[in-house]
């Protein structure tokens, strides 16, 4: 089972409803419960999770895990070694949430984007009563990352060194402190990345980039080329392959 199999069964359920709001009747509970359930006992952000897997038949990907409770998912994975640096996470990646700090995990998603380090663009079910999109950021809340052995390892991100010179569009995002090093995207008619987008006073800025191109900004996110994309930017980190170094100023 690939990333982008996964994530398109999960975007596929997207707007799926509580009916009524509120009260927790979902079919995601019917599958997991076996018949009608409603009411405050029977969240249901681990069981979409668990419905998503297993009728996908990749339950093997969570190790088996059929569950309504988020921290069942974050031990299997610690248990195979799968937990990661919150920081880094990637499409298709499980991300499991502590709202309270307290050390119990309250709630689960999977990441569909990242849009910066630590910054992710997720679905999560049970969430505003339905399957919806959030943005979330590991500065906000704890959270964990657990990352599941797909076949195709993170294949929807198909990347490479970059090697076309260009002017390129950096629209800015959110700053980012210190050193990161980071990998170029480069394929087919995508053949549009990647520039850097600096913070100071919400500008957006416009530059030359060539291979092994350095940049000195105070913070700085990725980018792509003006006009070619209509999603947000996936920002891609890596201490492999790098051709582009950027250093706080």
């Amino acid at each position: 089972m690939t990333v982008k199999e996964i994530l398109d069964k999960a975007r596929g359920e997207v707007g799926t409803q509580e009916n009524p709001p509120g009260s927790n009747r979902v079919k995601y509970n019917d599958w997991f419960y076996g018949h009608n359930v409603w009411g405050d006992s029977y969240p249901w952000c681990a069981v979409f999770i668990s419905w998503l897997f297993w009728t996908s038949g990749a339950q093997d990907l969570i190790h088996n895990v059929h569950s309504y409770y988020s921290g069942d998912f974050l031990k299997a994975g610690r248990e195979h070694g799968e937990e990661i640096n919150n920081m880094e996470g990637q499409p298709g990646d499980l991300i499991i949430f502590d709202w309270g700090d307290g050390g119990i995990t309250d709630h689960i998603g999977i990441i569909e984007k990242t849009l910066a380090p630590g910054r992710y663009q997720t679905i999560e079910g049970n969430e505003k009563n339905m399957v919806t999109r959030m943005i979330r950021d590991v500065r906000d809340s704890k959270i964990w990352i657990i990352r599941p052995k797909y076949s195709d390892e993170g294949g929807e991100k198909e990347m490479a060194i970059i090697t076309t010179t260009g002017t390129y569009f950096a629209p800015v995002l959110s700053p980012l402190d210190g050193e990161i090093w980071i990998k170029i995207y480069n394929g087919g008619k995508k053949e549009t990345l990647v520039h850097v987008g600096c913070v100071t006073n919400d500008k957006s800025l416009e530059d030359t980039v060539y291979p092994g191109k350095t940049w000195i900004l105070n913070g700085a996110v990725l980018g792509f080329k003006k006009g070619e994309f209509d999603d947000s930017p996936i920002v891609i980190t890596s201490q492999r392959d790098v051709s582009v170094t950027i250093k706080q100023g």
